[in-house]
């Protein structure tokens, strides 16, 4: 073990409040990764929910593991120091299973790193019986698993509350079988995706054929959680050192009514399901009186009708992540207690592209709700924006930049924080099917509303990474033709592989045809029909 990677990880350890210790003795031992940074991770509600979980389970201890920080990488590289968990510093190599929780597409890379790092084999097929299972779950991996598919033995498709306890009693009940005699016993499990089970082929970036080895039908269907309303997905540990300072996250409702065309919320999480107040009050109880703040999550909190009511829960400081810009909205920032930030969502700056992306809010409605902000008083707000959208012109970038002067017009009394993201189209939404915007063009678009507004009083702008955007925007709707990049970026830290292929980028910046194969096609979720979703695109194309 290394001296200096070990104090780093027992520092953590001391400020976290809610870890686990369990005893490995007798029990299924389970290493919980995030691949990405440990502050990262521990501000992941759906990780830190499993890792709950698992270990309510008496026959499964469940401990933590998560991508090094670059110093940390370094002596790692350096000593050939494996990736060990946190709480008992065993290797990862030597659990029963690790299993990844799967968030964000650039974290793809983070995977084989980790990978490499702990002296794993990359893809299922090369790994030997004496290996653990690798499985994956996570919202990637119910829109489209394929770039990592071939580095695990399992995908958790859907919810894996519902899954993932039943994974773990058969395996639990066949441990005389080897990984491959048991992975055969899973083929009926509703939502478990086996790569190996599938052959798959491609011209070029087309996908060709597909076939499943085992005789069943192609099709995975999503696993679904039934107990919803019985149980409360929440934060476990809490610590300073995560991007949610000493907070509890509290999971208020799953899914979006609004259906955004370019959100894969929305789409993945329908029919929507909202949190019975009781057994959220309940939860949010238990942490009366503790020194910590309780986060409110959910895609749009402010239609869940008992929010007001909630807000009112006594010796107990809560929060919410953002609000919609409507008349439910002034009740919630009334309710709201020593508030110091709001965020608001336009996206786009005005009504007719908001039309395009299904964002039913009015410009009218946004205004008077930061009015309303700023008079109250509240130091910091907000304003997301998204360019590079389907019919978008020169004439919405301007609309941008007038609705934010119309904004920092009505004060100077609040900071205003501006970010602007370039559109990545995702799997499962109408805007599948719609190229990726050239990188020049969405640089001249952020330059224009940078200069537009960089002398505004406190008024602050922010963008995200275009090259990330374009990365993420490949790897969210690619094929396993991905797999050997992701490989070669995670061993050489350049992402050249992905970004300077000329024919890869013009077919992620190109609009695909309707007849096209997509590489998650084989994954059904039975709220979504593929030809509902192509009227949806062709009828965004018409909102003119």
């Amino acid at each position: 073990m290394n001296k200096k990677i070990i104090q780093r990880i027992d520092k953590r350890l001391n400020l976290e409040k809610g870890t686990i210790y369990k005893s490995h003795g007798g029990r299924l031992r389970i290493a919980l990764v995030y691949p990405n940074v440990y502050k990262i991770g521990m501000s992941n509600l759906g990780f830190q929910g499993i890792y709950g979980l698992l270990n309510s389970l008496n026959h499964v201890v469940c401990e933590r593991a998560f991508l090094p920080d670059d110093e940390d990488i370094n002596e790692h590289q350096r000593t050939g120091t494996p990736i060990y968990t946190y709480e008992s510093k065993t290797p990862l190599n030597q659990f029963d299973i690790i299993a990844f929780s799967i968030s964000y597409e650039l974290d793809y890379i983070n995977i084989a790193r980790i990978l490499l790092l702990s002296k794993i084999p990359f893809f299922s097929k090369d790994r030997e019986k004496n290996h653990p299972i690798i499985i994956a779950g996570g919202v990637c991996c119910s829109s489209n698993p394929e770039p990592f598919a071939q580095f695990f033995d399992a995908v958790f498709v859907g919810e894996s509350e519902e899954l993932l306890p039943r994974f773990i009693r058969l395996l639990l009940t066949n441990t005389d079988l080897d990984k491959r005699q048991f992975l055969s016993k899973c083929n009926d499990l509703e939502g478990l995706y086996i790569p190996e089970d599938y052959t798959i082929r491609y011209s070029g970036f087309e996908l060709t054929d597909i076939k499943r080895l085992c005789g069943k039908e192609i099709f995975i269907k999503k696993a679904t959680y039934p107990s919803f309303n019985k149980t409360t997905l929440a934060t476990i540990i809490t610590t300073p050192e995560s991007q949610f300072s000493n907070m509890h996250l509290v999971e208020v409702m799953r899914g979006c009514h609004w259906r955004c065309r370019f959100c894969l919320v929305g789409s993945l999480y329908n029919p929507v399901r909202i949190k019975d107040p009781q057994v959220l009050k309940d939860k949010i109880v238990e942490f009366q009186g503790q020194d910590t703040k309780v986060g409110l999550i959910a895609p749009s909190i402010t239609d869940y009708k008992p929010l007001i009511d909630i807000l009112a829960i006594h010796n107990v400081c809560l929060s919410i992540t953002s609000i919609r810009a409507n008349t439910k909205a002034f009740e919630v920032i009334d309710a709201l207690k020593n508030i110091k930030s709001i965020s608001i969502a336009p996206e786009t700056g005005n009504e007719r592209l908001r039309k395009v992306i299904n964002k039913r809010i009015k410009d009218d409605d946004i205004l008077t709700v930061s009015e309303y902000i700023i008079k109250k008083g509240i130091d910091n707000l907000r304003l997301y924006f998204m360019i590079g959208l389907p019919t978008e012109t020169q004439k919405d970038i301007e609309d941008i930049t007038s609705l934010i002067k119309r904004i920092r017009g009505i004060s100077n009394k609040t900071k205003l924080s501006i970010t602007v993201s370039a559109f990545v189209p995702k799997p499962f939404t109408p805007f599948q099917w719609h190229g990726f915007s050239a990188i020049d063009v969405l640089k001249a678009k952020i330059s224009y509303i940078h200069n537009e507004i960089k002398s505004l009083p406190k008024t602050a702008f922010h963008k995200d990474s275009l090259r990330d955007a374009l990365m993420q925007a490949i790897l969210a709707r690619g094929g396993r033709y991905l797999s050997n990049s992701i490989i070669n970026i995670a061993q050489d830290n350049n992402t050249k592989y992905i970004l300077s292929d000329k024919a890869l980028q013009r077919y992620f910046c190109t609009n695909w045809q309707y007849d096209a194969v997509l590489p998650w096609d084989f994954i059904q979720h039975p709220q979504i029909d593929k030809e509902i979703l192509w009227q949806e695109y062709q009828q965004a194309l018409s909102d003119t």
